[in-house]
């Protein structure tokens, strides 16, 4: 991204503006939590009135490889639900939602393509020393909560697993995006979507894998920066490849 200039959006949010292409980007630290994340896009949006609106940064995932990126076909919030008496969660759907659709088809066809120059623009070296082509991007879902996933043995998320098996990573903004692009939506169209790298497969007990004994924590403090780096690269080519209007 060729950056124009820092802005502020507040005195603790400091931002970016650039551009990739023909397309102008303002880039927003976010703050973890969803009510935190769902304050700062309906602020943002509010001065800026962006058309696409794209949350990225890292997650944790039990099916995907560190250093993998995971776009959302669907977001689940799982702040809101139970477990019934037959151990089964039953969590609130009316805080889940989906991508444009628009913008997750790009993705796709991204994410499928023959020519995957985008891995060659991940700024960081992987930390098992592999090649970046390694890294892959999955179209699957994700699932979104204030409480922080570092074991997979928690009875929690045992349950979860066993109800949710198609989840693919875990992270705690996404739903509130969700919901304040939704809001937002009610005034003027803007497109959205999720996409995460992989730093964290967060630890367990009970299993033999290699990659599970790692203590969790750890990992993701030595895989992070390539996460980051991974999700950006795929993120900057969705973005040049995005129309203008």
């Amino acid at each position: 991204m060729h950056i124009i200039s820092p802005i502020t959006l507040t005195e603790s949010l400091p931002a970016k503006k650039g551009r990739i292409s023909d397309k102008t980007i303002i880039c927003v630290k976010g703050i973890k939590g969803e009510k935190q994340t769902s304050a700062i896009i309906q602020k943002f949006s509010a001065k800026y009135s962006p058309r696409w609106n794209i949350i990225c940064g890292i997650a944790g995932s039990i099916t995907k490889h560190r250093g993998d990126i995971v776009i959302a076909k669907w977001v689940y919030d799982l702040d809101y639900g139970k477990i019934d008496d037959n151990g089964k969660f039953i969590h609130r759907s009316e805080n889940d939602g989906g991508p444009d659709v628009r913008l997750l088809s790009y993705c796709e066809l991204l994410a499928e393509a023959k020519n995957q120059d985008w891995k060659q623009t991940i700024k960081a070296k992987r930390p098992d020393n592999e090649s970046i082509l390694r890294t892959e991007a999955h179209i699957g879902y994700i699932a979104s909560s204030d409480k922080l996933v570092d074991n997979i043995d928690e009875s929690f998320i045992e349950v979860l697993i066993k109800t949710l098996p198609e989840i693919d990573a875990f992270e705690m903004e996404g739903s509130g995006a969700g919901i304040a692009i939704r809001l937002i939506q009610s005034e003027w169209m803007i497109g959205h979507i999720v996409i995460r790298g992989i730093s964290d497969i967060p630890e367990s007990n009970k299993t033999t894998k290699n990659e599970f004994q790692d203590n969790g924590s750890a990992q993701r403090k030595i895989w992070k920066a390539y996460a980051a780096a991974a999700v950006a690269a795929f993120v900057a080519a969705l973005i040049n490849r995005l129309p203008k209007k």
